[in-house]
């Protein structure tokens, strides 16, 4: 079936899945192994642009890490809307956790590297103000718009 992941894939996936399960989580730099969050941390991973079939097996791998890639549609100009982005794809995660969101990360770049996957970027922010949760600036923002 030409949607299958291959075999490497599926092994990474279930060390991954195998380590979670397990406790046994990688341990990041010393300043960020007891790092707390109030908001959330927020994995964004950056890779060659894809569609058809890839897109359709980089959602599948995403799902596995609990990731989600974005839907990013260029929209420079009237002519530009719904056009997919051509210069890139994009997947998030979020975790209140830094162990959680290390590991998970590490181990999704892995998968798509071991897939094939050019990837180009991965960083691990921390929300310090989110006005979808509250506004904390008093900007008078506060809403549900985007992700």
């Amino acid at each position: 079936m030409e949607n299958e992941l291959s075999k490497e894939t599926l092994a990474a996936i279930q060390r991954g899945l195998d380590d979670v399960k397990a406790g046994r989580v990688t341990d990041g730099p010393e300043v960020f192994r007891q790092l707390k969050t109030d908001l959330y941390f927020e994995s964004h991973v950056t890779l060659e642009p894809v569609f058809g079939d890839r897109l359709e097996r980089l959602k599948e791998i995403a799902k596995q890490y609990s990731f989600r890639v974005a839907d990013l549609v260029m929209q420079k100009n009237i002519a530009d809307a719904g056009t997919p982005h051509e210069k890139d794809s994009f997947c998030t995660s979020r975790s209140k956790e830094w162990r959680v969101i290390e590991s998970r990360t590490r181990y999704f770049v892995n998968a798509l590297l071991s897939d094939g996957f050019k990837v180009y970027r991965y960083k691990i922010e921390n929300t310090l103000v989110d006005s979808k949760i509250k506004d904390d600036m008093g900007l008078g923002v506060q809403g549900t718009h985007g992700a």
